[in-house]
């Protein structure tokens, strides 16, 4: 949960706030839990569930930064333009 909390906070970590980079670590950890349990369902061997920290958490992130960025985002600013940018790359 931590590692994932740390990855999720990685891509907006110079464009998130201190308050939302909490939030955006949580919401990455639950995304962690979520996405080992979807590969256990899968049955993928992930022993060190890289792919839950990395893929989950790093997917978050990308999307967190469309959401919270500080001078560009969804919910900071109401303007979508920086969502659909962090989609669409």
């Amino acid at each position: 949960g931590v590692v994932a909390g740390l990855v999720g906070i990685s891509a907006g970590c110079d464009a998130i706030s201190p308050a939302w980079s909490l939030a955006v670590g949580a919401v990455s950890a639950s995304v962690y839990v979520l996405t080992v349990e979807a590969v256990k369902r899968m049955r993928v061997d992930d022993v060190v569930n890289a792919f839950a920290v990395h893929g989950g958490g790093g997917s978050w992130s990308l999307l967190a930064v469309g959401l919270l960025h500080k001078d560009t985002g969804l919910i900071t600013t109401g303007v979508a333009d920086q969502l659909w940018s962090q989609l669409l790359g």
